[in-house]
This record gives structure tokens, sequence and C-alpha cells, in this order.
């Protein structure tokens, strides 16, 4: 149907079908590739299958793409640790009682060597020593609690955070190694796809998942067609996801009812716009010849006083 003569209705789901047309091509290849996966056994054990199996092998294990999947494999088990420290807590807790059993002993060591080999009563210089040393253990042991309590709660708290938002960092500035990597592996499951679809259209199976698969890529292939076909019912001008998101808003709120209001709206939003782009421009050359007319006269009297 012509796109001026459809009504409201018609061209709303023509307007739906053509913004859903990504969403439906990516749900084709999704079944597409649970295809693939079902039939590459079989096709792998053809010549045209071990040649495709190869080549993508080959890709992947190509200097550059191997060098991308370190980058993002090191970002991914980085992110593990810090969700999930336990390597970094037990190492936490081993370094933690290390060293307050370090600091015990020392003060164990200071008691035996004040109760022993101190003499001298407890009124006396030593004796008066020793009792400030067993007061100054009982203390130490006191910090210690305080000290482990501190460590434990604040420091390893807050370092937990720091862990997961420090891997989160890395992981996003490897944002375009992902993207990358992506294309790579989009651009070899395309490669593959067109590799196997000569043997898939002559593969016949009466395996029941087999035949839902084929089922559900046959109906998505037809949403697809619908969706292709709606696109290119729209004008090539406004055939982008701006202008029919805004189209489709219209008609839903009742602004228009057909094209042709449709394109009027739009036209006079375009000229609007062009008029405020204009005077935009035409205020920034004013500004300009008013500096440039400044610097002239600055210029000619710094020359007028030299003269």
């Amino acid at each position: 149907m012509d796109i001026d003569s459809m009504d409201r209705d018609a061209l709303l789901d023509t307007l739906h079908k053509a913004q859903k047309l990504p969403e439906d091509e990516k749900k084709v290849a999704a079944v597409r590739r649970q295809r693939d996966e079902f039939l590459a056994p079989y096709f792998e054990e053809t010549e045209a299958g071990r040649q495709a199996k190869q080549a993508r092998k080959d890709a992947l294990n190509k200097d550059d793409v191997k060098d991308l999947r370190q980058q993002l494999r090191i970002a991914d088990e980085r992110m593990k640790l810090a969700q999930h420290p336990v390597e970094i807590q037990k190492k936490f807790k081993t370094r933690s009682i290390i060293a307050v059993s370090v600091l015990v002993v020392l003060g164990l060591i200071a008691l035996i060597y004040g109760k022993f080999f101190i003499t001298g009563s407890s009124t006396s210089n030593f004796g008066g020593t020793t009792k400030r040393l067993v007061t100054s253990i009982y203390t130490m042991f006191f910090f210690l609690a305080i000290f482990y309590g501190f460590y434990r709660y604040f420091y390893w708290r807050k370092y937990r955070p720091q862990l997961v938002k420090y891997a989160q960092k890395k992981k996003d500035e490897l944002k375009p190694v992902q993207a990358k990597l992506d294309d790579i592996k989009t651009d070899l499951a395309a490669n593959y796809d067109e590799a196997i679809e000569p043997f898939a259209q002559s593969y016949n199976s009466d395996d029941a998942d087999y035949r839902e698969i084929i089922s559900q890529l046959n109906q998505q292939e037809q949403i697809v067609k619908e969706d292709q076909a709606a696109l290119e019912t729209i004008p090539e001008n406004v055939r982008n996801v701006k202008d029919m998101n805004h189209f489709t808003k219209s008609l839903e709120a009742g602004h228009a009812e057909t094209w042709q209001q449709l394109m009027e709206a739009h036209d006079k939003q375009e000229r609007q716009r062009e008029e405020i782009r204009r005077k935009e421009e035409a205020a920034k050359q004013a500004e300009a010849n008013k500096l440039s007319a400044r610097q002239r006269n600055r210029n000619n009297g710094q020359q007028h006083h030299k003269g």
C-alpha cells in the first residue's frame, strides 16, 4: 500500500515494523546461530565444513586477536577477584595473624624478661620498672585488639570497594578492545554462516529440535521481510530512527492522522530549525566582525601613536 493512502492505524503499523527491523534481524541471527550449531558437526565432516572451521580457527589464533582476548580475560579475572576476593582476603588474614603473633611474642618475651630477669622490690627502681612493664604489656594487648579491629573493619571494608572500582575502571578502558573483538567475531560468524548456508538448504532431518529451530527461523525471517518492506515504504529522507520515532509519537498523540499531515509538520519544523541555524550563524558572524573591527582600531591606534 502507498504510504500517502494509509490511515492512522496503517501508518502506526508500518512505523512500528520499520523501527523493529534491527531488533528482529538480531533475533534471526540468534536462531540462525542455533541452526548452525546444530548443523556444525555434520557440516564439518564435509570438505567445505573443514575449510570453514579451519579458517575461523586460524583467524582467532592470530597474534592480534589473541592479544585482544588476553586483555579481556585479565580484566574479567580482575573483576571476579575484586567481587569475590577470597585469595586476597586469605592473604590479609594471614598477614594480620602473623603481625599480631609477632607483637604478642615480643610482648611475652618482654613480660618474661621483666618477671624473671629483673630483680628488686616493687618499691625499688627495678620493682617499679617491672610493674610498669607488666602494665605496658596489658596496654599493648589492648592496643593490639583495637588495631586488629580497626584493620579488619575500616581497611578491608574500604579496600574491597576500591578493588571493584579499580577493576571496573580497567574494564571500561577496554570497551574499545571488546568492541573490536566483537566486530571480528561478527565477521567470522558471518563468513561461517555464508559457508554453511548451502549445506543448511540441502540438509533434511526429522529431529524434533532441528525442525523446531527451522520453524522459528522461517517465522523470524518472514517478520524481517515484513519489517524491511515497511521500512522501504517510508521515504528515504525520513527513514531514520529520530524521524520515525517522532512520527509515531505524533500519531499516537493524535497530532496527525495522515502521512501528508506528518510531512507538513516535519517540513515546518525543518524550516524553523533552518531559520534558527541561520540566525545563530548571523549572530556569530556579527560578533566576529565586531572583534575584527576592534582589532583593526587597536592596530591603527598603535600605528598612529608610533607615528
